[in-house]
């Protein structure tokens, strides 16, 4: 079954989602800060929530299970929690 169209603005936020989400993954992997663009990771953090809360999360698909961000994490650690990742 196909999907309906998305929203211009629902494209935008997941190709946001994407590039912070892989730009992290960069920057964890060569010791870089994490904490990219702290004000777009928050808009993104409640962007992901709204597109991808009823996403089915397994480990090795798309979304793993979401992980706890240690406490005082900065809103992109915050975002890769979410998305499965295991910030810190």
């Amino acid at each position: 079954m196909a999907r309906p169209p998305a929203p211009g603005a629902v494209i935008v936020q997941q190709v946001v989602v994407e590039l912070l989400a892989h730009g992290w993954d960069l920057a964890r992997a060569t010791g870089a800060p994490t904490g990219l663009a702290p004000q777009v990771a928050e808009e993104t953090l409640a962007a992901a929530r709204r597109i991808y809360g009823a996403a089915p999360r397994t480990e090795g698909s798309s979304f793993a299970p979401e992980r706890a961000a240690p406490p005082g994490a900065g809103a992109t650690d915050r975002l890769e929690a979410f998305l499965g990742r295991e910030p810190g």
